[in-house]
Order: structure tokens, then sequence, then C-alpha cells
């Protein structure tokens, strides 16, 4: 999955298999570059996709519901993994449960039908 998200026109097979190989390291999904995603944890399936946008290394990053409906303790891992994207990646998250989010987020704002109604 973080393979094909490297794929670019126009950009080498070396610097593509230098990206994935930073970004997999970095998320610690190394271990998992062979086992099919349907045979992954929800944990990892979600590093995956998390890897899979960041690995051109953008500078904004729009993440939707990733950690929504997850035990607590693979919440708080995947956190881990967000804020230490967000040293050099500037993160927009959103999603169900607060106290999630107040995991990664400096900030949250609760919309209601695209108005601000809590900063």
């Amino acid at each position: 999955m973080v393979e094909h998200a490297a794929r670019l026109p126009g950009r080498p097979a070396s610097d593509r298999d230098l990206l994935v190989a930073v970004i997999m390291d970095r998320l610690a999904l190394t271990p998992w570059a062979e086992v099919p995603m349907r045979a992954a944890p929800e944990l990892i399936c979600r590093r995956a996709r998390l890897a899979a946008a960041a690995v051109h290394q953008p500078d904004l990053l729009l993440l939707d519901s990733l950690l929504d409906d997850l035990v607590a303790r693979d919440v708080a891992a995947l956190a881990d993994a967000i804020r230490d994207l967000g040293r050099d990646t500037a993160i927009v998250a959103s999603g169900c449960d607060q106290s999630a989010l107040g995991l990664i987020c400096d900030e949250i704002l609760t919309l209601a039908y695209g108005i601000i109604v809590r900063a």
C-alpha cells in the first residue's frame, strides 16, 4: 500500500524506495512490510494508511476519523505516531472522539453544520 502510494510520475525508483523505507521505519511498519493488509491488525492497517498519506512528506496532512473506533491502547500508539509526523508536517484531523483528538491536536474546534460552535 505504501509503495503504491509512493509512485509519482517522473520520480526515480531509488527516490521512491528511500521515501518508502523512511516512512515505514518511522511508523514502525517495516516488520509488517510483507504481510497482506487483510491479514494485519487494525492498528497496523491504520498506520499503513497514515504512511501512504505521509510518504511524500506533505506540508499539510488531512486525517479523517483515523483514531475513531480503536481501543485506548491503539489510540495512544497511533496518536504517538501522528504527533511524531506533526513535528515537520501540519496536520488537520477530524473525528468523533474528542478525547482521542486531544492526544494529537493543539487546538480542537467543534463544528455543527459547518459553523464553529466551540473552540
